[in-house]
């Protein structure tokens, strides 16, 4: 019995002894929180579609955070670690939802980032002016098509870089298209300030400096869904709709989509889409789309199958509304249509239905669950089904589903006489109103969508060729001229291209993301007739490929701090010390 209590008070001893050495996660913390954790974990490990579909080792992430939930020490503390977990999902669906912490204590998305009245549209890297609010001095702020390069005299990368790592840090995101689309109107990073410094490189590829005021002199933010409305189109909520006056004499009909996938948006649409009976063809414009009921984007898209079609995984599309549209249809898409607004995409676009036109959609393909955590300080949102496309079954995640013609973030179509000029009908619009009134006059539809698609890719003669030959029935459309103003603007591109490499002006140029634009803008211009240009661009990149890996690894080092700690500096200096992004660490 001694013998016993001995090695009974024995063990405890070297028990005690490992716990002081070593105390155990969560020894001295709150049980609610490393309960919150033990559901946070165990749930996404069963249920998070995002671990599979980006092969996160998940088990690692897990091993990494659980000492931090083990140390909050208030339920602030513990709510923004709940966000920061999730946020390693990369899945914008996945998120808190609702929190007993007031939403003032935690990180916010638009923390200090002002828009001063402009519109920026992404494109691999680079942003571009694409619309200006009607209230702003034209001759005080950058032309349109002008790209940002720096912001408070820091680089633009470094600058916005620095917001991202903040954004997916705290929020995620299920891509970068979708992210920047979110921050069209609203992204210089002012942080406070009364006037943003920015220097941006014009369409005509001169460095010019310019201080833009916080907010625009009406104090609103630029509004694409009101600006981009064809003339004698008014903006209603839900939807709006009206017939435009086009130099083919067709009677082509225009419809927008301005609220979200639920029941009112579909009675709005239903009864926008009745105002347009006896259309030669319609603009369906879904750029300004919302997210949420798939059932309401089948509904909508039910308007544009008088027979029903069949929809792979999810059944059939069934005719829906008064009456459907058998004629031609164009469809406008963008990166800020997510979500169920994808799902409309899928709809109308999957089977070759319309003419699709824009930029991929956002990529949000997971769709989520509502969860309570246990300690009922926090509800989260968790992505649960990686659904694919119903028919084809792509997995647009993180990707978007692509349109059939991928314009840029900025160009003019019509040969306008200012492209400045306010009211100037916004270019995607004015090509799909184009595209449809050419099908309508008898050029058909897999020949148009194939010949505008080579003409966006470069080969603008084998465009000119095959539209001249079948519009014959649309003597109103310069096919030779379309083609000619895109080889220009191609040419253009290029020049614009090598203009942010170059020049004393641009101090510490953005190497990285021109190497991201470069396979597919290079093969486009070569496709164009500009082979030298192209050459010029691959050489100025291959000249500066130090500078570029110095980029990414500053980017990575430097997450969302102001600035490297000295043992990082030393680190990177060490290693960078020759390249230009060495003068912003030092």
């Amino acid at each position: 019995m001694l013998l016993a209590s001995v090695l009974i008070l024995g063990s405890l001893a070297v028990h005690a002894q490992a716990a002081l050495a070593a105390p155990a996660v969560g020894a001295f913390a709150d049980e609610r929180y490393l309960e919150d954790f033990a559901f946070l974990r165990d749930t996404i490990a069963r249920d998070g579609a995002a671990v599979r579909v980006r092969k996160l080792d998940w088990r690692a992430i897990c091993a990494r955070f659980e000492p931090r939930f083990a140390a909050a020490k208030t339920d602030a503390e513990h709510v923004r670690n709940v966000m920061e977990l999730l946020a390693t999902l990369g899945d914008a669906h996945t998120g808190v939802t609702r929190s007993s912490v007031p939403w003032e204590d935690l990180p916010r998305k638009f923390d200090g980032i002002f828009g001063c009245g402009l519109w920026w549209r992404e494109d691999s890297g680079k942003f571009v002016v694409a619309g200006l609010e009607p209230s702003v001095d034209r001759t005080r702020v950058p032309p349109l098509g002008s790209v940002l390069v720096e912001i408070g005299h820091e680089p633009a990368w470094l600058a916005l870089g620095r917001d991202r790592a903040r954004l997916t840090r705290w929020f995620g995101t299920s891509s970068d298209h979708s992210l920047y689309a979110s921050l069209g109107n609203a992204l210089l990073p002012v942080r406070g300030a009364n006037v943003a410094h920015v220097l941006v490189v014009t369409p005509e590829g001169d460095a010019r400096d310019f201080d833009l005021p916080r907010f625009a002199p009406n104090g609103k933010s630029f509004d694409p869904a009101r600006a981009q409305l064809a003339p004698g189109i008014e903006w209603q909520e839900g939807a709006t709709s009206g017939f435009v006056n086009h130099r083919s004499g067709k009677r082509i009909g225009v419809l927008v989509i301005t609220g979200g996938m639920d029941a009112d948006t579909v009675a709005k649409f239903h009864a926008a889409f009745d105002r347009l009976k006896g259309m030669d063809a319609l603009v369906l414009d879904a750029r300004h789309a919302g997210g949420g009921s798939d059932r309401s984007a089948w509904e909508m898209a039910g308007r544009l199958y008088p027979e029903g079609e069949d929809n792979g995984l999810h059944g059939r599309i069934e005719p829906s509304g008064a009456w459907q549209f058998d004629g031609p249809v164009v469809f406008l898409q963008d990166a800020s249509m997510v979500s169920s607004a994808e799902t409309l995409a899928w709809a109308v676009t999957e089977q070759g239905r319309t003419i699709s036109i824009g930029r991929p959609t956002g990529g949000w393909g997971i769709i989520p669950n509502g969860f309570k955590c246990p300690s009922g300080l926090v509800d989260f949102r968790l992505g649960v089904n990686a659904r694919p496309t119903p028919v084809k079954r792509v997995q647009t995640e993180g990707i978007g589903w692509p349109p059939d013609v991928t314009t840029p973030p900025y160009f003019a179509w019509s040969a306008a006489s200012s492209k400045d000029a306010p009211g100037t009908v916004d270019a995607t619009l004015d090509l799909g109103f184009d595209v449809a009134a050419l099908v309508a006059s008898g050029v058909d539809q897999d020949v148009a969508r194939t010949a505008f698609r080579a003409l966006f890719d470069g080969k603008c003669d084998e465009f000119a060729t095959t539209i001249a030959k079948s519009a014959k029935a649309a003597p109103w459309f310069d096919a030779r001229g379309a083609a000619s103003r895109r080889k220009e603007q191609i040419g253009d591109e290029v020049k614009h291209e090598l203009a942010l490499l170059a020049g004393d002006e641009v101090v510490c140029p953005d190497v990285a993301s021109s190497e991201a634009r470069f396979a597919a803008g290079s093969a486009r211009a070569r496709a164009a007739g500009f082979a030298k240009s192209a050459d010029a661009w691959k050489s100025a990149l291959a000249s500066r490929k130090a500078e570029a890996a110095a980029q990414r690894a500053y980017l990575e080092a430097l997450g969302e701090q102001a600035e490297l700690d000295p043992a990082q500096k030393k680190a990177f200096l060490a290693k960078y010390g020759k390249s230009k992004v060495a003068a912003f660490v030092k």
